[in-house]
């Protein structure tokens, strides 16, 4: 079940939701930085995303297990593996989870130092800077910023999955229940 809860966690930080408006920009830039509640003293999940391959990885801990994710942010295709599924990473293309949705409200704010604009996606917000790094997000699931935030090339290596994991097709019941999970998560 801790893979189960890391996995969901990951996901919905990474996760678009569809609603009928605009389409939201993908980050201009590359960038890492670390996804954590406001008001947690500790260390986040790390997140890096590389503008050229439209890609994010999200990788950190939960209830004492450590894995990863990789999405692409285009097209839905998703990669998760933890240290409690032994050599396997799993890997599956999430349906109706490519660009993200929303509505642009002009509104800003500064969100650690960056002024971003608020978007609007099912009554939760995502805050983009002008290159269009998500740098908070508040929805049903919770609350996240993005700290320690650097602007700075990702090497390809980190957009797979750690080496030594073989890659196999997710299963269809996982598929599913991520799909109805993204239909609640802004980003």
């Amino acid at each position: 079940m801790k893979i189960l809860s890391w996995t969901l966690s990951a996901f919905l930080l990474a996760t678009p939701a569809t609603v009928a408006a605009e389409t939201m920009p993908l980050p201009e830039t590359d960038f890492e930085g670390e996804w954590a509640d406001p008001g947690a003293d500790s260390s986040g999940m790390k997140v890096r995303y590389s503008s050229d391959l439209e890609t994010m990885r999200v990788e950190g801990q939960s209830e004492g297990a450590s894995g990863g994710m990789l999405r692409n942010m285009r097209n839905g295709e998703m990669t998760i593996w933890s240290d409690q599924m032994g050599d396997q990473a799993l890997q599956g293309q999430i349906d109706d989870m490519g660009l993200m949705e929303g509505e642009d409200t002009g509104e800003t704010k500064t969100v650690n130092g960056e002024t971003c604009t608020i978007w609007e996606v099912q009554g939760s917000q995502t805050c983009l800077t002008d290159d269009y790094i998500p740098m908070e997000v508040e929805h049903q699931q919770g609350h996240a910023v993005l700290r320690n935030l650097q602007r700075t090339s990702q090497d390809e290596s980190h957009f797979s999955p750690p080496e030594g994991l073989t890659v196999v097709p997710m299963p269809d019941a996982m598929k599913k229940m991520m799909e109805q999970a993204g239909e609640e998560a802004p980003f």
